[in-house]
């Protein structure tokens, strides 16, 4: 009777087991901060940062931009995986904003951008990209 119980326990325990592993692999792999929390980071900051989302095709991008918009403009692109989350402590660093203007990006088909529709490409990346840069380019020196 034990080794029908073992049989049993096992048939019981591996799809658990394979569900577990498989949260826990999306929470990895996802590398980002929700809305919320990303709003949260920056409730009690003295520089605020806002999340904007612009449509280019049949894509939504996603970044988060600073206030300063008198100063020189900073873009940071995350690797992959990845998100706009992982330049979440330079868009707060008070020496970086005394500086410039700071800007950190989802790659298409990450973070928040499309999650999962990557785009392969990084010419295809650039360019949609592009409307960022264009969006918040300096007039002058």
């Amino acid at each position: 009777m034990r080794a029908q119980t073992r049989k049993v326990l096992k048939w019981l325990l591996v799809p658990i087991v394979i569900f577990c592993s498989a949260l826990l692999m999306d929470s990895c792999l996802q590398f980002r901060m929700s809305t919320t929390e990303i709003n949260t980071y920056f409730k009690d900051k003295q520089n605020k940062a806002t999340l904007k989302q612009y449509e280019i095709g049949k894509r939504t991008l996603n970044y988060l931009i600073t206030e300063n918009t008198n100063k020189p403009l900073v873009i940071f692109v995350h690797g992959s995986p990845g998100s706009l989350s992982a330049f979440i402590d330079f868009m707060a660093d008070t020496v970086l904003l005394n500086k410039a203007q700071l800007i950190s990006v989802d790659r298409p088909g990450f973070g928040a951008s499309d999650f999962g529709y990557a785009v392969p490409s990084l010419n295809e990346q650039a360019k949609l990209l592009k409307p960022v840069l264009e969006v918040n380019k300096r007039i002058g020196p």
